[in-house]
């Protein structure tokens, strides 16, 4: 049976989420992951502060810098959101750029799309 809805009762997280990752291997690795809720306006804001920061790129141009850079920036946005994961190691932004570089380039955009969907579309459970 459904549990009659409360108003005034806000989660602080969404229902935690296994997020897929694939490996520079071929194979697939799953984090799970519990992301800070936010409604459908407070993330819109929130990709309007993203959208809105300052890559910090100077000068000659580096794809070494840019990707460091992009690194860096993906780990502070990641760190804000996330409010807890399932590795066995603490959440830092340190762990995060880690995941990046030792997971490859696609684990980061898979958890952001995975707070994306979570913050547009919802999750079952909350």
């Amino acid at each position: 049976m459904a549990n009659k809805i409360k108003l005034g009762n806000r989660p602080k997280a969404f229902k935690e989420i296994e997020v897929s990752i694939t490996l520079p291997d071929g194979e697939i690795g799953i984090i799970p992951v519990t992301y800070k809720y936010m409604d459908r306006k407070e993330f819109g804001r929130w990709q309007d502060d993203v959208l809105a920061s300052d890559s910090g790129m100077s000068g000659d141009f580096s794809w070494e810098k840019y990707y460091e850079k992009s690194a860096e920036k993906s780990a502070d946005v990641l760190f804000g959101v996330i409010d807890s994961w399932g590795l066995d190691v603490p959440l830092t932004k340190e762990a995060i750029m880690e995941v990046e570089s030792e997971c490859g380039a696609g684990a980061i955009p898979a958890l952001l799309k995975a707070f994306g969907d979570a913050c547009r579309e919802g999750r079952l459970g909350n």
